[in-house]
């Protein structure tokens, strides 16, 4: 009777911290969830007011290979986060894209009016 109780008791208790050993992984998942998509966020932040700030500065190959990084931000690594962005965060990387467009056509305004009629 006393091998059963101890069983029992045994069984909780490793049932209760096996849910408790549940609970903080979840918890930790969830909070690195956050920090991915803010460091996704701050990042494509970051890149947007650094290419505002030294627009002039760049020559052909340079913006080559900023449009490069912008495309990474935008789209490649976009497609990884974009389930996971809060409404806010969506609406955050609508604004670094179009910051980005305004700053693309301030460059080249010929090239972004041919573009968008599709030459």
């Amino acid at each position: 009777m006393l091998h059963i109780a101890y069983s029992i008791i045994l069984k909780k208790t490793v049932m209760k911290k096996a849910t408790n050993f549940l609970l903080v992984l979840l918890f930790f998942s969830l909070y690195s969830c956050t920090d991915s998509n803010r460091d996704y966020t701050d990042r494509f932040n970051t890149f947007v007011n650094e290419v505002e700030l030294s627009q002039d500065q760049y020559d052909d190959d340079e913006w080559i290979l900023i449009e490069a990084d912008f495309n990474e931000l935008s789209k490649v690594e976009f497609i990884n986060f974009k389930d996971e962005l809060t409404e806010s965060e969506l609406n955050q990387v609508k604004s670094y894209r179009e910051r980005f467009k305004a700053v693309k056509i301030k460059r080249s305004p010929i090239e972004s009016i041919l573009e968008i009629i599709g030459f």
